[in-house]
Formats: structure tokens, C-alpha cells, sequence
């Protein structure tokens, strides 16, 4: 469900599963979160498959997306030390640069759309990129990226979800690559089922909400929850360092 809600919203998921996996004490099936990025991959296609099949008709998007996926190849290897064993005081860093891009979008004018369409892409996925930096939000980055550029707000939240597909796609494909096969077993089916449902539901409903925000520049609510995080982690990486 956290998976569902969270991963089209501008707060980060990772950082409320990595909170959730610690108070529960979480140890995650093999195959699992895969299932539940499928879940949430499967509800974006559907709620967006006009939008995705007006803007797919045009050539030009093609080479955008290519473009913007490029940076998001070379910063995985490049960002993959930090994606295991994030500390607070990193996850604090994320936090708070999401909610300042997500603050400072939030004031842009729709303008017209810059021209330079490859730089613009580009700007976009490298964007993208430092979303693999724990804390750092996806969607958040990737939406004022656009909006930096000129694009509309309906736009921008249109083509960053596009992005995220090939993007969540590429990420199952890792984790089939890194997969023990044998450590998979039948008695994972009802977790898997249970998990794939309830993200798609969850995602599905939260998807419209999402959107909703979005394309109403209502994202300053966003920001302030992302900096009362931000302080809390920054708080508690301060307090586990004296304990030591």
C-alpha cells in the first residue's frame, strides 16, 4: 500500500519503505518490490494511455525520452555506492533539496516552451538521475525540471510520467539480472498477490490525486512535509552520532 500510494507522490517513496521495512522490521521477498513497481507501473499506463498514446504519435518524443534516459544509465553506476546503507543525515539531504525544487516550481508562470528540445530532455533526466540519491523525489524532480524549462504544467506531469516508465521498467530488469532464482518458491504466491493488488489499488487511487496536485501548482504542501522530514532525520542522525 505505502508502495502504491507513495510512488507517484513528490516525497520520496524509498525513504517512507526504508521507514516502514524498519519499523516492521521488514525482511523483503525476493522478487517482491518488483512486483509491487509492475503494480504501479500497470495503474500509470492505464490512467495515462490517452495522454501516452497522443504524445508516442509524435516523433520528437521518441528522441526525448531516449535523451533523458541516457544520464540515468552512467548515474546508476555512478549513484549505486549510495543506494545501499543510506545514513539519515543523507536521506535528510535528499528530503530537503525535493521539497526546496518542489517549493521553488511552485511560483513558475507558465512561459513557452524552450526550443531547445534535446537540452531540455537532457536537463530533465539528469534531473531524474539524482533520484537515485536516497530522498530524493522522482516525480518531484522531474516535474519542475520541465516546468524550469517553460513546459505547462499538464506537460510536464505528462511526460514525467512517461519517463517513469521505461525507468520503472529498467529497474525490474536489474532485479531480475541480480535475482537468486532459487531462492524463489511457491510459498511466496499469496505475499506477491497480496502485494501486487494492493499497490495497484493504492496506486491507482492515488495516481488522480497526485495528478490533481500537480496540475494545480499545489505542490508548497509537498515541500513543507518534505522539510519537517528532512529536519527529522537531520535530528536523528544527530542524536544516534552522540549515542556512539
Amino acid at each position: 500500500m505505502i508502495q502504491g500510494a507513495l510512488e507517484f507522490f513528490p516525497v520520496s517513496s524509498s525513504f517512507h519503505l526504508h521507514i516502514a521495512k524498519k519499523y516492521f522490521s521488514a525482511q523483503t521477498l525476493p522478487l517482491f518490490d518488483l512486483v509491487c513497481h509492475t503494480a504501479t507501473l500497470t495503474s500509470a499506463l492505464y490512467f495515462f494511455r490517452r495522454e501516452f498514446s497522443q504524445l508516442l504519435q509524435k516523433k520528437d518524443t521518441y528522441m526525448q525520452v531516449t535523451i533523458a534516459l541516457v544520464p540515468l544509465f552512467f548515474g546508476y553506476f555512478f549513484f549505486s555506492l549510495f543506494l545501499k546503507n543510506a545514513s539519515d543525515t543523507l536521506y535528510a539531504v535528499g528530503l530537503f533539496f525535493s521539497g526546496s525544487m518542489l517549493f521553488a516550481s511552485s511560483y513558475l508562470q507558465e512561459a513557452s516552451p524552450c526550443v531547445h528540445r534535446k537540452k531540455t530532455a537532457l536537463f530533465i533526466g539528469s534531473m531524474q538521475t539524482l533520484a537515485l540519491i536516497p530522498g530524493v523525489s522522482r516525480s518531484g524532480f522531474t516535474v519542475s525540471a520541465a516546468l524550469f524549462r517553460g513546459w505547462s504544467q499538464k506537460n510536464a506531469v505528462v511526460f514525467s510520467f512517461l519517463l517513469a516508465t521505461p525507468t520503472i521498467l529498467g529497474g525490474i530488469v536489474v532485479e531480475l539480472i541480480q535475482l537468486d532464482a532459487t531462492a524463489v518458491n511457491s510459498t511466496h504466491l499469496p505475499p506477491y498477490l497480496v502485494g501486487f493488488f494492493s499497490a495497484l489499488v493504492t496506486g491507482s487511487l492515488s495516481i488522480q490525486w497526485i495528478y490533481w496536485i500537480f496540475s494545480r501548482k499545489n505542490r508548497k504542501h509537498a515541500a513543507y512535509y518534505l522539510w519537517i522530514l528532512s529536519s527529522a532525520c537531520l535530528f536523528t542522525s544527530l542524536v544516534n552520532s552522540s549515542v556512539c
